[in-house]
């Protein structure tokens, strides 16, 4: 399940058996997922694993927290794909799946995504984009009734090309 503001592929079982195969798939991941997303800076390396287990913080809402506090283990990869002057755009390849994963990482490294209503501020000037920009550009997963390995592919939409091409 993507977040509603991301764009890209998608994934729906259409039964309740072909839910729990995928499910399983995505636990122990056999599924793969990409991104690309447009972040405020820039990370400091040019790739890098982020890892940071992901809980509530003080304020309830979703955040890296401490050893010590509830969460679960998130494991996040990302690569830079070009740097801007006050953004930089990623290809981002996830470990693990938890809710808002990429977002809190990237936000959690002072590299908030543009357009990022939630961890980041769509108000400030630097941040300001016409919508989330992240969008899943690749799914790979094995068919739940006939096993067989799956690619799907997004291309980037018109929105998201058309915002890079005005940070040149």
């Amino acid at each position: 399940r993507l977040d509603k503001e991301t764009s890209g592929c998608l994934c729906f079982a259409r039964n309740r058996r072909a839910q729990k195969v995928l499910s399983v798939q995505f636990a122990k991941h056999g599924a793969q997922r990409r991104y690309r997303c447009i972040v405020v800076g820039g990370p400091r390396q040019d790739s890098d694993t982020l890892t940071g287990r992901i809980g509530r913080g003080r304020d309830g809402r979703r955040a890296v927290v401490a050893d010590n506090h509830p969460g679960k283990n998130a494991i996040t990869h990302f690569e830079v794909v070009q740097r801007f002057e006050h953004a930089s755009e990623l290809k981002i390849r996830l470990e693990t799946g938890r809710t808002h994963q990429i977002r809190i990482h990237m936000a959690h490294i002072g590299c908030p995504i543009l357009g990022e209503p939630v961890y980041g501020d769509p108000q400030e000037k630097n941040q300001r984009a016409p919508r989330l920009m992240l969008h899943a550009t690749q799914l790979d997963l094995e068919h739940p009734a006939t096993g067989r390995r799956m690619h799907f592919t997004a291309e980037l939409p018109e929105q998201f090309t058309a915002f890079l091409a005005s940070l040149n």
